[in-house]
């Protein structure tokens, strides 16, 4: 919540926030660059000094993202009073095209903190960058975040710390007891001893009260001393002097892209990845899928060579990915006329079908109710029903109810026929 509301060139932005196992994570933008201390570790293994005029320009820029973080006020207008109270060379980020970020505002100090903020005496941040105040325990602000900044840019300029004892807590215990910071090498230029001894005055009243006029008096002696300094010079120097690490670490993240799209199926985009190889010890476990090639509505498999230098997996088959072969627009009209018919055609020949069953149904139906055709006979004489006699039932014959007899019909008792079954309720009557 502190993190996403801070937006500036010279701080990392906070993407996205998102929840995976119980697990809460941030997604912040990629910077392709070293940190600073990784920076000054590479010069010393040249036994090279860092650059003045990068160093102040470096600084400049951290300066200008802290005030963006001390700035930073709620909707109503009331000032948040974040601090960042870990400013220190590894949390400080120099990209390839000469941006400088500050990350990791973890351990931020802010007043909307869901925690109570810690009580007097805790201490929170790297001793070797820590203010007086934040040393003992004393209630801090943003004037901790200059002298921070202030000790990073003495590192740079003297290559030692300000104030250094013989392990941190002897450090620690100097720099609570307001111990004034060791002299600057006799070459520094005055400018910029001016700006060191306004950044680490022990008394918080004595510093730059902002990060703001901090940032002001590095233009001003980067403009005196070497004049402008801009972010392609930075960039000129971390190309120069990290090329190698660049190297590695391009070839980590294309292994790195190309194994997470073999995962989800899918194909590298020309913006993710580029021609470069992978390193050598990742692309032994890297597969590359051959993707199918539609052309038209013909569907062509050629393999397309994303990483030349990529060895094939011998354990298992390389994935083949699923392709929809595309169809016209005057394909597409034949078909859903054919289709169309179809479903006409078919509809048609079960009504007829239907029609014709019902039809065949009633005729059979008539022609049983209807007696043959014969020459007419005078009905029979019946007795009078008074001297009828009936048969005696048997005594093995079950016993049969014997009812009245009922008038003489007309019709031939020779040719009715038996009573037509019942026809099922679904079949098709057309009269109906």
């Amino acid at each position: 919540h502190i993190v996403a509301g801070i937006r500036h060139p010279n701080v990392a932005s906070l993407l996205d926030v998102g929840e995976h196992n119980g697990l809460i994570y941030l997604v912040f933008e990629y910077i392709d660059g070293e940190q600073l201390s990784s920076l000054r570790h590479l010069l010393s293994e040249k036994r090279k000094k860092f650059p003045v005029g990068i160093a102040l320009r470096i600084m400049a820029d951290v300066c200008a993202g802290l005030h963006a973080a001390h700035e930073l006020a709620d909707p109503d207008g009331w000032p948040l009073c974040i601090v960042h109270r870990d400013i220190s060379p590894q949390n400080i980020m120099v990209s390839t095209t000469g941006g400088v970020k500050i990350i990791d505002f973890g351990i931020a100090k802010a007043l909307d903190r869901l925690s109570d903020d810690t009580s007097a005496g805790l201490v929170k941040g790297k001793v070797l960058y820590m203010a007086p105040e934040q040393a003992r325990g004393d209630q801090i602000d943003r004037r901790v975040d200059v002298w921070a900044a202030g000790v990073v840019l003495y590192l740079l300029i003297a290559e030692r710390l300000p104030i250094e004892g013989l392990n941190q807590r002897a450090t620690l215990a100097m720099v609570a007891s307001e111990e004034k910071a060791a002299p600057l090498p006799p070459d520094v230029p005055k400018p910029i001893a001016e700006v060191l001894r306004h950044a680490l005055a022990p008394n918080a009243m004595e510093r730059f009260q902002t990060a703001a006029e901090m940032h002001r008096a590095i233009e001003g002696a980067l403009a005196h001393v070497c004049g402008p300094v801009t972010t392609a010079d930075v960039a000129t120097f971390v190309n120069d002097h990290a090329a190698e690490n660049n190297e590695t670490r391009r070839r980590l993240l294309h292994a790195a892209f190309a194994e997470s799209h073999r995962r989800a199926g899918s194909r590298p985009s020309i913006s993710e990845l580029d021609e470069t190889p992978p390193a050598p010890e990742i692309a032994e476990r890297i597969t590359v899928p051959e993707p199918i090639m539609v052309r038209g509505a013909e569907a062509v498999r050629e393999p397309i060579n994303t990483m030349p230098s990529a060895k094939r997996a011998s354990a298992r088959p390389s994935p083949r990915r699923v392709t929809v072969v595309r169809i016209g627009p005057r394909r597409r009209t034949w078909i859903a006329a054919i289709a169309t018919a179809g479903v006409l055609g078919a509809g048609l020949a079960a009504w007829g079908l239907s029609h014709t069953t019902s039809a065949s149904a009633q005729g059979s139906r008539l022609s049983l109710s209807l007696p043959s055709v014969t020459e007419a006979e005078p009905p029979p004489r019946l007795p009078d029903v008074a001297t009828v006699a009936l048969p005696e039932p048997s005594s093995d014959a079950p016993a049969a109810s014997v009812s009245p007899p009922k008038e003489p019909s007309t019709r031939n008792p020779v040719a009715m026929p038996a009573r037509p079954r019942k026809e099922p309720r679904h079949v098709f009557d057309s009269r109906k």
